[in-house]
């Protein structure tokens, strides 16, 4: 009998179980492989001792590992963390294959690291290994754009993060960029230099001009995070404005172009509203002849757009230098980029048709069916603009029908000796 033959013998009365040492100790084992790029592959094992008591079973016909006090195996250690080294342009993947299976699968890094497992009679030898590739290259870029009017009140990120809009190219087909994990913490706002250049703000926008949001530097690498398999190169920037030039008015249509007093009517509020360094509340410039141009400016009932010209920007300028002092701000063309509106309203107005004084509508009973003759109608119009006069010219007889005294629309054209009423169809009063 040795410790590798598990038959067990019996002499005389007395007996005596032969346990091989097999079946009392073993040892299990975690080897990783790393294989960094330009390096020779490295291994390393981890390996952790296990042991077990036996007991005669209680019936003295055999022995048994299980159900009494300290059975059970127990490990003298367990498997560590282990570091993976990050290269920079290269992604990790990492596979562990458990003795046994037929398969690999992945394994997921924890702080960069191979995480530990513990050691129990059930682990099974397993192979770990750590690959290198080269990370693929994409770009994300920030975009898009929004704009209000000026009110005196400031734009926060939070106010905009739900008009912010990323794109990307180089990703794998099927794959996006992925952004989620950004907040409005992670972006701040910028106002842009001459050369091109940013210059960070210490507060939020609220004074007319163009803003830009960017992505924070400390925050890249949270987006970075996000997108692992790609070396990502980000740029790009929301541009938000806040127009100087506001309000609208309108006017009842009166058969005459939009003026000047139009523009200032009490009834409107065209102004434009500046703040500069300084001050508290927002300075308004009412608007001068010549200040002004009207796109298509007509009598007609429309809307219009107001936008100041040139010279306008030089009176808003000498305005600002009249609060601010002369040359301490100063106006650019550029800050310019929003208009007003104007609109001709239509002007009410009554039509009554009735019967032509001049004319004798009406014929002898013939057993024929009556016409209607336009020119037995008049029309007469209440609230008309003075010196303009109804326009029926393009009104036939097929625009007028056959009704009753109470205005309802007849079955049928009379015949019958009796009297009868015309009005305008719908088509006719349109």
């Amino acid at each position: 009998m040795n410790n590798d033959n598990d038959v067990w013998y019996m002499r005389n009365d007395l007996t005596t179980y032969y346990v091989p040492n097999s079946l009392l100790n073993k040892s299990v084992t975690r080897t990783i492989t790393i294989k960094e790029p330009g390096q020779a592959d490295r291994t390393i094992t981890q390996t952790a001792k296990l042991s077990r008591q036996v007991k005669v079973n209680g019936d003295d016909t055999g022995v048994t590992f299980e159900g009494f006090d300290g059975s059970g195996w127990k490990a003298d250690s367990n498997w560590g963390v282990q570091d993976v080294p990050i290269h920079a342009g290269y992604n990790i993947s990492v596979t562990q294959t458990v003795e046994g299976g037929s398969t690999s699968t992945p394994l997921q890094l924890v702080n960069g690291q191979i995480p530990a497992e513990t050691v129990n009679g059930d682990t099974k030898n397993t192979q770990i290994v750590v690959t290198y590739g080269a990370t693929a290259t994409a770009t994300a870029t920030l975009g898009k754009e929004g704009s209000r009017d000026y009110d005196a009140k400031t734009t926060s990120v939070a106010d905009v993060l739900s008009k912010l809009g990323w794109t990307d190219s180089g990703f794998v087909k099927n794959q996006t960029l992925k952004s989620t994990d950004l907040t409005a913490s992670d972006y701040a706002w910028f106002t842009k230099n001459a050369d091109g250049t940013f210059t960070a703000m210490t507060g939020d926008p609220i004074n007319a001009g163009t803003y830009y949001l960017k992505l924070k530097d400390s925050s890249e690498a949270k987006l970075k995070a996000e997108n692992p398999n790609y070396n990502l190169t980000i740029n790009g920037e929301f541009t938000y404005t806040i127009n100087p030039v506001s309000g609208s008015a309108s006017k009842i249509y009166d058969g005459k172009d939009i003026s000047l007093d139009d523009l200032n009517s009490p009834d409107g509020d065209i102004e434009a509203k500046f703040t500069f360094p300084g001050s508290t509340v927002a300075d308004t410039y009412k608007l001068h002849a010549g200040d002004y141009t009207i796109e298509n400016n007509s009598a007609k009932a429309d809307d219009y757009t107001v936008r100041l010209s040139t010279d306008g920007l030089a009176c808003l300028q000498a305005a600002i230098d009249n609060y601010a002092g002369a040359g301490n701000v100063t106006l650019a063309a550029k800050d310019l980029s929003s208009n007003a509106s104007f609109t001709i309203k239509q002007k009410d107005l009554t039509v009554t048709l009735d019967k032509n004084p001049n004319t004798a509508p009406g014929k002898i009973y013939d057993g024929q069916t009556a016409t209607i003759d336009d020119n037995d109608a008049q029309f007469t119009a209440a609230g008309l603009v003075e010196g303009q006069t109804l326009n029926v010219a393009n009104l036939t007889p097929s625009d007028y029908e056959w009704v009753d005294k109470d205005g309802k629309k007849l079955d049928k054209v009379p015949t019958d000796a009796g009297t009868y009423y015309i009005a305008l169809t719908q088509a006719g009063v349109k």
